[in-house]
């Protein structure tokens, strides 16, 4: 304890009496105590008095954490069946930081400002102020209301109620900063104010603090909040039913054999109250899957339907760690594993569709954030050679979906938030291209945000939380420049490890929150690739061929000619659409000096523009005084009857040819008026 400070070695008598008042218990209180280095088993003691409380902080305070149940219990009760009632809901707010650490003043300060502001916001909507407990590592709101009676008929209910009104505030507050625990089941227990929070190594910069109580106005119940409670719809059951959670052939046997034993049911039900936090329940019943054999993807699935709690709010990193703490177990207890037979576990069982049945299928759309070339949840790899321009149509793309905008002049986007993930070129070389492009191009402040890293690993699971908290604020598309930059591999040729990082990581952000990640990816740096035309971006990928196995869409960028203002784009591979060829996309600066794309079409169509479209407009009776016009009343006018390539092709010709003049990005006028258009000679 050298950096404690003598005041936080003492319980603050004080302050446990204020906790014992706002418990508000009639008959027992349940005190358990947690051992900091999880080396001894909660031990759990009943109080019937204030003063049995102060005692029992004063000789166990610095050696054990020291916490309450929240709701009252039958005597020497620990779990839900033991609940008589509740009148206190507790939100707590922490801020992020690495496991088993209490946090730094800073980090302490943020956990300030989210809790200042939600006392604020339910000021605002006329809910009473709570009281507030420093905890020790963040903050604590204590919500006092009218008694609720809790009996066998309304228990899961009860329950169920009070954790939606938790998902509410776990929804609404958490951030990349802060995570708000989801705390409302009923057997939860609390840390006690005025005892010491033992988290850690107690350093100057992470010191243990006491808990303290910094706002307090006693049980100033609040009926409103009673109220909201009970008229929060739930599902009433008071158990999982097996044979409505999403079990297929992989996960019902698994889910058949959580049934059979007693332990792991009540842990799936909710009922962790035999262990001192949802964090060991849930380590119990990963470790009893994965003695079944359960992959990752199962544990997933089982555990999402269940109601500890914890698995859903918790991050990436923390499901990731439970998994393989479990597998670490497992391999070194393999006599301890359940006695089962396995065989029953069908990993197989496929149900082939006829031809007819495929005849007679709907086709869903194909859903894209730029149409043709960038799918919805999906892995992108943009491959290419050193200086072919990736980072430019890394940039257009990302600009282009964070605005809503025509990407490349031409494609369709699906607006959403975008964040661009820099180990390449650095902040200086970014903000320099970003001062490029035109100002009306510029996207919302918080819609296309860039970090230039250092220390960003795929790796690390705080890398992996801090990154999975950005895309819950609405990223849908992430974009990693380079791909090679953003691992810590030793070598990309590791099968297993490339693997592991795409599907369980990548893989899952991505059909978890429905968000791409476009990796910008080098080609190998051999003398068969160099001077290569055209290019074979699938072959010549650089590193293990899980990348080009696992990624549905590749995307080539390439140049015939070094110092050409024009490059190849190429759909290399795409598991969700017919072949296309390539496209040729020119880059350059217009007359105000900002940068501009325009995809002149498929690269065998653009030297050969149909000149009958360029005929139909340069004819066209409304532009024959000179008037301006925009590229979709061209459309309308033609009534489609030319496609988008054909289309762009013919008024880039026309402009270059000297017969239209482009004004600016996507309007055009008739370069020579007084004449009724051109005939074919004139092309």
């Amino acid at each position: 304890m050298e950096f404690t400070k003598s005041s936080e070695n003492t319980v603050s008598e004080e302050d446990i009496k204020k906790t014992y008042k706002l418990l508000n218990h009639e008959q027992n209180t349940e005190v358990r105590l947690i051992d900091p280095k999880g080396k001894e088993k909660p031990i759990t003691k009943n109080v019937s008095s204030e003063q049995e409380l102060i005692n029992i902080c004063k000789k166990y305070n610095g050696s054990y954490n020291i916490y309450v149940g929240i709701n009252e219990r039958k005597a020497n009760g620990t779990t839900k069946e033991d609940v008589l009632n509740t009148k206190l809901m507790v939100v707590d707010i922490d801020p992020i930081r690495k496991p088993n650490t209490a946090s730094t003043k800073e980090e302490l300060g943020k956990a300030r400002q989210t809790t200042l502001k939600i006392c604020s916001d339910l000021e605002k909507e006329g809910f009473k102020k709570p009281n507030v407990l420093m905890s020790g590592n963040g903050y604590q709101l204590w919500f006092s209301f009218p008694k609720i009676i809790i009996d066998d008929k309304n228990r899961q209910e009860i329950n169920d109620k009070i954790q939606r009104v938790q998902d509410y505030f776990v929804q609404t507050y958490s951030n990349k900063d802060i995570k708000i625990d989801k705390i409302g089941d009923l057997p939860r227990i609390i840390k006690v104010g005025g005892t010491l929070s033992i988290k850690g190594d107690n350093t100057e910069e992470r010191p243990m603090r006491k808990a303290t109580w910094i706002e307090f106005q006693g049980r100033n119940e609040d009926p409103k909040l009673r109220d909201k409670i009970l008229r929060i719809e739930t599902k009433k059951t008071n158990e999982v039913d097996l044979n409505k959670l999403q079990a297929n052939v992989e996960t019902k046997y698994l889910f058949d054999e959580i049934t059979k034993n007693d332990k792991m049911s009540k842990i799936f039900r909710g009922d962790t109250g035999d262990y001192k936090s949802r964090s060991e329940a849930e380590q119990t019943i990963v470790t009893f899957l994965v003695g079944l054999g359960a992959t990752l993807n199962q544990v997933e699935l089982i555990m999402r339907q269940g109601n500890t709690g914890k698995w859903i709010s918790a991050n990436l990193a923390y499901r990731h760690l439970t998994y393989e703490k479990a597998v670490k177990w497992v391999q070194a207890n393999k006599n301890s594993e359940p006695n089962v037979d396995k065989s029953k576990i069908k990993t197989f069982d496929p149900k082939p569709s006829s031809f007819s049945e495929l005849y007679e299928m709907t086709i869903p759309e194909n859903d894209w954030l730029v149409d043709k070339w960038i799918p919805n949840k999906q892995i992108i790899p943009i491959v290419g050679r050193s200086g072919h321009n990736k980072t430019w149509v890394a940039l257009e793309i990302g600009m282009s979906v964070a605005l809503g905008d025509y990407c490349f002049g031409e494609w369709d986007t699906k607006k959403t938030k975008v964040l661009y993930l820099d180990d390449e070129n650095g902040i200086n070389i970014l903000a320099k291209r970003a001062k490029l492009f035109p100002f009306n191009r510029i996207p919302e402040k918080d819609n296309f945000k860039f970090y230039s890293y250092s220390n960003f690993d795929l790796n690390k699971d705080e890398c992996i939380a801090w990154l999975e908290n950005e895309i819950k604020n609405g990223v849908g598309l992430v974009i990693l420049d380079s791909f090679a930059g953003s691992h810590s591999l030793e070598s990309e040729n590791e099968a297993g490890t490339m693997r592991s990082m795409l599907g369980s990581t990548l893989g899952w952000l991505s059909n978890e929150y429905n968000v791409s990640f476009i990796l910008v990816h080098h080609l190998r740096k051999s003398n068969a690739s160099k001077g290569k035309w055209p290019i074979d971006y699938l072959e010549d990928m650089r590193g293990s061929s899980e990348l080009r196995n696992y990624a549905q869409t590749i995307l080539g960028v390439g140049k015939r000619d070094e110092d050409s203002n024009k490059f190849q784009l190429y759909r290399a591979k795409c598991k969700i659409e017919e072949p296309m060829k390539a496209h040729e996309i020119l880059m350059d600066k217009n007359e105000n000096g900002y940068i501009e794309f325009e995809d002149l079409g498929e690269e065998e169509e653009h030297v050969k523009a149909d000149e009958k479209c360029i005929i139909d407009i340069t004819n066209w009776p409304y532009i024959q005084d000179g008037k301006e016009f925009k590229r979709k009343e061209l459309v309308e006018y033609l009534e489609g009857g030319y496609s988008r390539t054909i289309l762009n092709i013919s008024l880039k010709v026309a402009v270059e040819k000297g017969l239209l003049k482009k004004v600016k990005r996507g309007i055009y006028r008739l370069n020579n008026t007084g004449s009724m258009g051109v005939e074919h000679s004139n092309l």
